[in-house]
């Protein structure tokens, strides 16, 4: 059946099967105050406004439904709707293919957000939510912005191929991302600006056309068992006042250093690896004061741990091994650099990091249905 226009309402709990909404002068489908209902195996194709927009305190069930080439947000939902999406495929719509906005939480699993003309996946205001096992890719702004106090999490999410950039957080925003791929993104594979206080922990970041992960402004946040590898730029730039905790990550093969800390930059760096980049394993510039713990650096980059004039920080219990390079300090340094120390046996680490490496590429990596 083809309809211009659908609202459900208020106590509604309806099937609404195999439809296709079309051509209409607003949003295709629209949900409000405690509509329920089961949404599935249905076309919202060319509206006007949203594909589908959600309000109020919905709980409805989307699945396989087609989302596509609507003129605004291929989904809005705002309010405290809690609804979940799964199996969906929303693509190729003018603003963001799925906008939570207001205290929104809902739970998207196993959907395609594909080929956006702005973003793909958008969070705002206080809106959270569980986002899982979706393929985000090639929208054009950016596939994920999080933005003001959000709180969304997510897991296990292919976010990769964008012009824009993979992941953007901005704002005061507290999300949670873990075991996503983010790879082969433009400019950043994944940022963290402004006040973010975020949590990234065992993600892959990789194959980037820029920097892997950038930490600037006031952001801070931890950093976790990440592996951020292979990118043409840094593997980790943090810049401005950032304050980022990171630990146990590895960061390898990169196109310039490996980490970058600049500006006037704080932030603690403990038990990580770099190997293999093609600069410094880690550059510390301008009045950046970091403090560093036990991170190894491993043979086959081209230098160490160098230190630019005027940089600070306190660098305690690091390794440098074999690089062509291993401690650079310039004029003027004012930071403390204590009892550096050498691995008892370097093949054995080479070993375990490549196993570590191997480990976090299996991650998975979400296989959605196209519909």
């Amino acid at each position: 059946m083809t309809f211009f226009f659908e609202c459900i309402r208020d106590h509604a709990d309806p099937i609404f099967t195999g439809n296709l909404v079309s051509s209409g002068h607003g949003s295709g489908l629209v949900l409000l105050g405690d509509a329920k209902g089961v949404i599935e195996n249905n076309r919202f194709v060319g509206n006007l406004c949203a594909g589908i927009g959600i309000k109020g305190n919905t709980c409805a069930l989307f699945d396989r439904n087609l989302v596509t080439d609507n003129q605004g947000y291929g989904v809005w939902l705002q309010d405290t709707s809690h609804s979940t999406f799964q199996n969906n495929s929303v693509e190729g719509n003018g603003k963001a293919g799925f906008a939570v906005s207001h205290q929104a939480m809902p739970h998207l699993h196993s959907n395609r957000i594909v080929g956006g003309k702005q973003v793909g996946l958008l969070v705002q205001n206080e809106a959270g939510g569980h986002y899982e096992a979706n393929i985000i890719s090639n929208n054009k702004a950016v596939n994920v912005l999080l933005l003001g106090n959000s709180n969304a999490t997510l897991v296990r999410n292919m976010i990769n191929d964008s012009a824009g950039g993979g992941v953007l957080i901005r704002g005061e925003s507290t999300c949670t991302l873990r075991f996503n791929t983010i790879e082969g993104n433009y400019r950043a594979n994944a940022a963290v600006l402004d006040s973010s206080k975020p949590i990234l922990e065992q993600n892959v970041i990789q194959n980037g056309m820029g920097r892997g992960l950038v930490i600037t402004g006031n952001a801070a946040g931890q950093y976790i068992s990440n592996t951020i590898r292979s990118h043409s730029l840094a593997g980790v730039y943090v810049g401005g006042n950032a304050e980022p905790h990171m630990v146990r990550n590895i960061v390898c093969e990169s196109g310039a250093s490996g980490i970058v800390v600049e500006d006037c930059a704080r932030g603690c760096f403990a038990d990580n690896s770099m190997s293999g980049n093609a600069s410094a394993a880690v550059a510390v510039q301008g009045t950046a004061a970091p403090v560093m713990e036990r991170n190894v650096v491993l043979h086959y980059g081209k230098g160490g741990i160098w230190l630019g004039e005027k940089a600070g920080g306190i660098f305690t219990g690091n390794c440098v091994e074999d690089s062509s390079a291993g401690w650079r300090i310039g004029m003027d340094v004012t930071a403390t650099v204590e009892s550096p120390i050498s691995l008892r046996s370097l093949s054995q680490y080479e070993q375990d990091l490549q196993e570590r490496i191997q480990m976090a590429l299996q991650a998975h990596i979400p296989k959605v249905p196209f519909i």
